[in-house]
């Protein structure tokens, strides 16, 4: 069979590549003598354990604080809530108010026509035969006569006049209805518009929160660092100066100046046929000290690797809350992206919906040509 080559894709490509470099690696670590280890790193063992108890309680305080943000979150929701709440029931107050002032059934055009009552509150036409009302031949009114003509004419203008001003207070009730309608509908859209501004302020917030809480922490471990290295330059200089000085007042360079010394007209001199070495208590204080020193530069090695080791922690702290935040961003705008989308698909259905209805009941007899063409075929 032919041999065939695969291709593969940069993603595989790519670990095949990191895995050969771990190989690589791997083999220069356990085939050099100088950093191979064998057995168990005990102090490689305690300081993971460390820094995996430090991981889990930054965790921790991580979830802490996204648990109180929540309920912040929660607390301002239901307060907008209730707000919203008492916006509606004062709204429908003053619905119920102005329909009792200004819509009342009694003062209705055709209230007269439609009042049972007002009929039974009108006085007959004649009460009795000695209804003044009446004349001497005892009827109402005779024919062709028009007694009550000016007075009837009178109530009719007043009747006019006042159907006409009920007709003006009715056109500006409508219209002052229409103006608290719309201005009730300004004032909710403006209650819409700063419960969203408000929400948008508490997410600027939060995130300036962390932003600020990030650069305090990185400029104390800045300026920690910066005076941990200050102390131990002002050490390494008093421990060289005391190197400096001890080496030059040491007994191997003096020759034990208080047995070789002799005072000679106020001048020293060391008397060489004299002196006879170092002592031992010189030699033990000479190697206490280098003991010290051996023992001072070890624990300054082990700070400066606990500082880099805290460095390099910090830095994938930041970079875990930067993602997480990135992550937490990328959630936010693809609910809001899928929210707009089921919000188009519902506009989209509802437009098919209307369009069916056109076509098949509101549209359904289209007109031919053979009915067109009925019109304009006589002279008539």
């Amino acid at each position: 069979m032919y041999k065939v080559d695969i291709p593969i894709n940069d993603k595989e490509s790519a670990a095949l590549e990191r895995q050969k470099n771990l190989e690589l690696q791997r083999q220069s670590r356990i085939f050099n003598p100088r950093v191979r280890t064998i057995g168990v790193d005990v102090t490689a063992l305690d300081q993971q354990v460390q820094e995996r108890k430090q991981r889990e309680e930054e965790e921790r305080n991580r979830d802490i604080a996204f648990d109180e943000l929540r309920i912040l979150e929660a607390q301002a929701l239901k307060e907008l809530e209730i707000k919203e709440e008492l916006n509606k029931k004062e709204l429908e107050k003053d619905i119920v108010k102005f329909r009792n002032t200004f819509q009342r059934r009694e003062d209705g055009r055709d209230f007269d026509l439609n009042d049972f009552r007002g009929h039974h509150m009108e006085p007959p036409a004649r009460i009795s035969d000695t209804d003044p009302r009446c004349g001497p031949s005892g009827l109402q009114i005779f024919e062709g006569e028009d007694l009550r003509e000016k007075i009837r004419t009178k109530v009719q203008k007043e009747e006019n006049e006042r159907i006409l001003s009920l007709q003006k207070e009715n056109n500006e009730w409508k219209k002052a209805a229409q103006k608290y309608a719309d201005h009730m509908s300004d004032r909710k859209l403006i209650d819409l518009d700063m419960r969203a501004l408000h929400l948008s302020q508490l997410e600027e917030e939060f995130k300036k929160a962390i932003n600020m809480s990030l650069a305090d922490y990185n400029k104390a471990l800045a300026q920690e660092s910066s005076e941990r290295q200050r102390i131990e330059n002002e050490k390494e200089q008093e421990i060289n100066l005391m190197d400096i000085w001890g080496q030059l007042t040491s007994d191997l360079l003096t020759e034990n100046p208080e047995a070789a010394r002799q005072s000679l007209w106020g001048h020293h001199r060391i008397l060489v046929d004299r002196w006879k070495g170092m002592s031992p208590e010189e030699r033990e204080e000479i190697e206490r000290q280098r003991r010290e020193q051996v023992a001072e530069k070890k624990r300054l090695n082990a700070e400066a690797n606990e500082s880099a080791a805290e460095w390099d922690r910090q830095s994938v702290l930041v970079t875990t809350i930067g993602e997480q935040l990135q992550k937490k961003q990328e959630e936010k705008v693809k609910e809001l992206r899928g929210k707009l989308d089921r919000y188009n698909q519902q506009l989209a259905r509802e437009q098919q919906s209307h369009q069916r209805f056109l076509d098949k009941e509101l549209y359904k007899n289209e007109p031919t040509a053979q009915y067109f063409a009925q019109f304009n075929t006589t002279s008539r």
